[in-house]
């Protein structure tokens, strides 16, 4: 039977909600997420340490960890109405990644832009996400949200920019979206073998350091505007790896 937490002040309920604070006993090696359409994604994937359930709730969840009251569930959760399952998950222990095509963030800020990302790119066929430190962070609450779980599919790796120059001594090209006047158009441009797409900051784009590391740059022709968001600029891209 699992046990039942009512009280808000429970140890327990209080480490886990140091998390949004990317602090306490659970960070950085594990994250929460919440509804069930997440629980099942985790579940799926293996990832799952503890389940928590609401308590009359807990016939949908015979096998949860923990039964909590909606006064504990309002507290843990970061909608405006409370889902009735959440889910303690460990982060995935990734050290590298191959295969082709993958993405690289560098720098991105909105965490709808990143889970975007991530849903699309799964969606297309990418191997994997490299992103830099200063991109969202992929495990966030909001992320996860917009990405609708693909984290637990797609592989994610955090590497600093000097690494894309290991990237390359592997074979791969990397190729970047820039709106640079000397970038190849989209429609003439022929993907290569083994690349990795980079895309830049919503408002500044790409990081100079990491431009200096660019083999290739591509662009998207428009008529009556001169840049697209970048999560929508990403799937015209990806739609374009599959003709």
């Amino acid at each position: 039977m699992p046990i039942l937490i009512k009280s808000k002040q429970n140890e327990f309920i209080q480490s886990l909600r140091l998390l949004f604070q990317k602090k306490g006993p659970w960070y950085p090696d594990y994250f929460l997420v919440e509804g069930e359409h997440l629980v099942q994604e985790a579940h799926r994937a293996k990832s799952i340490e503890k389940v928590l359930v609401l308590e009359r709730d807990i016939g949908l969840y015979p096998h949860a960890d923990v039964m909590i009251s909606e006064l504990v569930a309002q507290l843990l959760s970061q909608h405006k109405s409370p889902s009735h399952v959440f889910a303690l998950c460990k982060k995935p222990l990734i050290h590298s990644l191959s295969g082709s095509p993958l993405v690289y963030l560098d720098g991105l800020q909105d965490p709808g832009n990143v889970g975007t990302i991530m849903r699309t790119a799964l969606a297309f066929g990418f191997e994997g996400m490299l992103y830099h430190q200063t991109t969202a962070d992929p495990f966030s609450f909001k992320v996860i949200q917009s990405s609708q779980g693909a984290l637990f599919s797609l592989p994610l790796l955090k590497i600093k920019r000097e690494d894309l120059k290991v990237y390359q001594q592997l074979g791969y090209t990397l190729c970047g979206t820039t709106l640079d006047n000397d970038a190849i158009p989209l429609n003439q441009w022929k993907s290569p073998d083994k690349m990795i797409l980079l895309l830049g900051h919503e408002g500044q784009g790409l990081h100079e350091e990491t431009r200096a590391y660019l083999d290739e740059k591509i662009r998207i022709p428009m008529g009556n505007m001169d840049s697209l968001n970048v999560a929508i600029a990403f799937g015209i891209f990806a739609y374009s790896l599959r003709e």
